[in-house]
Order: structure tokens, then sequence, then C-alpha cells
């Protein structure tokens, strides 16, 4: 489905909500601890075959939006306390590094992932994967790594609002903050 036209577009006329509340239940019992290869098996038969790829993206939207890491995104928990400045120090100090380098092809794994805790490291890499392999479809999907950093961003990287009742321009300052931050991050991989 990787060349599916808005395959990351959500609420899609075609994605049905019945398959994609199967699929997050399935993925739900397939991965509660201890995973069950019975459940397991069931989530990946059923995956197989979904026949509308909008419903998959749907999942993966739902898996980040609801994704609780140990602490805000590359921030070790012990080393939070909650100001927004402090959660985004590791991608700050990234951007600094890389720019005082003259912009190193490696600057991704060289200055990136040392300094994020191994769990974020692996979701980031992850996520690349995904949004290199979207981005690889643009011309059919119609999803530039641009966009897709931009729909991906913020339920990435986004440290949690510190309140319900967040106003908007400060909501979207942290959506574009996000969003562009992991763009930056998936053109440093690229270089990779």
């Amino acid at each position: 489905g990787l060349d599916t036209l808005g395959i990351m577009h959500p609420a899609w006329h075609s994605a049905s909500p019945d398959v994609q509340r199967r699929l997050l239940s399935l993925f739900v019992l397939a991965i509660d601890p201890p995973a069950s290869p019975t459940a397991t098996a069931a989530f990946e038969t059923e995956l197989g075959y979904t026949r509308d790829p909008h419903d998959v993206a749907a999942v993966l939207r739902w898996g980040l939006r609801h994704l609780a890491l140990p602490g805000p995104f590359g921030t070790p928990p012990s080393a939070d306390d909650g100001t927004d400045a402090d959660v985004w120090a590791w991608y700050d100090a990234f951007a600094a590094a890389e720019r005082a380098a003259a912009f190193p092809p490696r600057a991704y794994s060289t200055a990136l992932l040392p300094a994020l805790p191994q769990a974020h490291a692996a979701l980031l890499g992850a996520a690349l994967d995904v949004l290199s392999s979207l981005a690889a479809h643009g011309e059919e999907n119609g999803e530039s790594g641009s966009r897709l950093a931009m729909v991906l961003g913020f339920p990435l990287l986004a440290p949690p609002s510190p309140t319900s009742a967040t106003p908007w321009d400060a909501f979207y300052a942290r959506w574009e903050r996000a969003g562009r931050a992991l763009e930056h991050i998936f053109l440093a991989r690229i270089r990779c």
C-alpha cells in the first residue's frame, strides 16, 4: 500500500472504522505481556488480509498517539523537570553540534543516536524507516517526506502538553516545531 494515494491522510473516505477497531484490538492483544502466539498470529493474519492500506495507516497513527515512552522524547525520565525548554534540549544540542561541524554526513548516527535513550532511539529509527518507505513512493501516494514529517512529528517528538486547555497558538507552535525537527532529523538520516 506504499503507493496508495493519500495513505497517511486522516479519515480517508475508504477507511473502515470497523476494520480499524478490529486491527487495533488485535494489535493490543498481540502486545499485551506476555504476548500470546495466537494473538500475535491473529493480528498478523488480519494485517495480511486487510484490503485497505488506509486502515493500516490509521492503526500506525493511533499507535503513535497512544505511545507511552519513559519521559518526554529524547529526555531521560530523571532529567525531565517539565519545562518545554528542557524537553527540547536533546534536539537543540543535536542541531547545534551538527551546525558547528558543518553538517557532517554521519551526524545522525554519531551525534544524535548516542544522545538519546535507547528506547527513544529505537522508536525514532522505526518511525524514520516508515517515513522513508512512504516518501520513496511520494509520486504515487502524494505524501512528500516534508509532509509526512509534519504529520508524524507531533505524535512522535512533541512533549506532552502541560494542561488540557493549551491555547491554539501554543499548540500550533509545538506541532510546527516537532514537524520541522523530525524533517531535519529525517534529512540528517538520509545523509548517513
